[in-house]
């Protein structure tokens, strides 16, 4: 989220736009984006040096304040609540996170879909969907998108009375992701949210936004030519306000504070730590490991606890040139990191092919 503050302000130039004045959301999402930009401004001001486009600081800047008790600030000439604040930023964030990968291929910033087709076909091709769970701080639907598109079932760590399994628009009656945990399913750990959850304030009855929207039908004003997970129409938010107005984008901070509040953000948690203790093989895709991240850091220190004699293969993705992410690795972890400073595109076919020795190498011993 640390790259995304030019993101912001292409998306708020893009909301602004004439073409986009018959959108039922645009007057809200617009409201949010200028919370957010005069909170950026308001950041600036200050003796500490605070980088306005990193949109994860300044979104955990607000939340310390709220927890710190502060119940409002002035922006702009005017008193606003922390809380009231906070929705907007959330709000904002669903935003600017919502269309990863972009729906319109004209964007500057669509991803490159190949090697999250080869990740997939990779995980369904060798059998191994199972076996396999992805941990992710991301808030994007970049992965639920490729696994519904190449045909490999994912699913949530939750059960029927954690979540609710919600549709807005014309819908179909097919899923893009179970929202119930499934032993044949890819298990998707989301630790800081995503924008397809939507709870109340206060972290109760989570509603998971999993439904497709067929090709040419519509999310309030806003259609496409290819059905699509109804969360990527930019009138999703506008839909799901008018039906759930308590509820707002659950996407979190990465605080210490938050776990506490959420039952769904603990289980989600709990299941990650479960699931990484018991690992073979673990791969970080873009993850630097910052040292700010400490609560990720506790997550796998806690994983391993006690398990002194585990041997995991650890492959690290990160275009890190300066040798500071790798320094990091090497310091949680002490053997069997295999660091790569190229991007995933790049380095996923080799680093597949040596992911598949290791699988292969771990059904041997099992056989044995």
């Amino acid at each position: 989220m640390a790259q995304f503050g030019e993101e912001s302000e292409r998306d708020f130039s893009g909301i602004s736009e004439d073409h986009n004045e018959r959108k039922l959301s645009q007057k809200m999402l617009l409201n949010a984006g200028t919370y957010f930009r005069f909170f950026q401004e308001y950041c600036g001001n200050n003796f500490v040096r605070i980088d306005k486009n990193n949109m994860e600081d300044i979104y955990c800047i607000a939340e310390t304040m709220a927890v710190s008790g502060i119940k409002t600030i002035n922006l702009n000439g005017k008193t606003v609540s922390l809380e009231d604040l906070l929705t907007q930023i959330k709000l904002w964030l669903w935003k600017v996170f919502q269309q990863f990968p972009p729906a319109n291929e004209k964007r500057k910033s669509r991803v490159n879909e190949r090697p999250y087709q080869d990740f997939v076909s990779f995980l369904k091709e060798n059998n191994i969907i199972s076996r396999s769970a992805v941990v992710t701080t991301n808030y994007d639907l970049i992965l639920e998108n490729y696994t519904w598109k190449g045909d490999v079932q994912s699913c949530y760590p939750f059960s029927a009375s954690e979540v609710c399994a919600t549709s807005i628009g014309e819908e179909t009656s097919s899923a893009y992701i179970n929202v119930e945990e499934s032993a044949s399913d890819l298990i998707i750990y989301k630790l800081h949210g995503s924008v397809n959850y939507f709870d109340k304030e206060h972290g109760s009855g989570l509603k998971i936004f999993n439904g497709v929207t067929p090709a040419m039908k519509s999310v309030g004003e806003s259609r496409w030519r290819e059905d699509a997970p109804s969360v990527f129409f930019l009138d999703a938010v506008y839909e799901i306000k008018q039906r759930y107005p308590d509820y707002v984008p659950a996407i979190v901070a990465p605080t210490y504070a938050k776990i506490q509040a959420s039952s769904w953000l603990q289980t989600i948690w709990s299941g990650a730590v479960t699931c990484l203790s018991n690992a073979k093989v673990i791969i970080f895709i873009g993850y630097g490991l910052p040292q700010t991240d400490g609560f990720v850091k506790a997550m796998f220190q806690t994983a391993f606890l006690g398990k002194g004699d585990v041997n995991p293969n650890i492959y690290v993705l990160n275009c890190d040139k300066t040798g500071k992410a790798q320094e990091r690795y090497l310091e949680l972890f002490p053997r069997n990191v295999y660091f790569n400073d190229g991007t995933f595109a790049e380095e996923w076919p080799n680093l597949g092919n040596q992911i598949l020795e290791d699988i292969n190498k771990l059904r041997d011993i099992s056989e044995v």
